[in-house]
């Protein structure tokens, strides 16, 4: 088995680069794209989890944090 594989390190780290500008501006388009498209995905955050796939992680985005202000998102 080969590990370590240039090409996938830098596949990853684009995609982990993306997620972390995303999660930082907010930005719910760049985050919903990089969601699998599946009810089985689920988003890990510092204070809880969703269990979202594309489709419903903008309903999210209002759900209840967005009544407090927030945006459903910043986890």
């Amino acid at each position: 088995m080969e590990i370590d594989i240039p090409e996938a390190v830098a596949e990853a780290r684009a995609v982990l680069d993306r997620d972390e500008t995303a999660l930082m501006s907010n930005d719910i388009p760049a985050l919903e794209a990089l969601l699998w498209d599946d009810p089985r995905t689920i988003r890990f955050g510092v204070a809880r989890s969703w269990r979202t796939g594309r489709r419903s992680a903008a309903s999210a985005a209002h759900g209840p944090a967005a009544a407090s202000g927030g945006n459903g998102w910043r986890c």
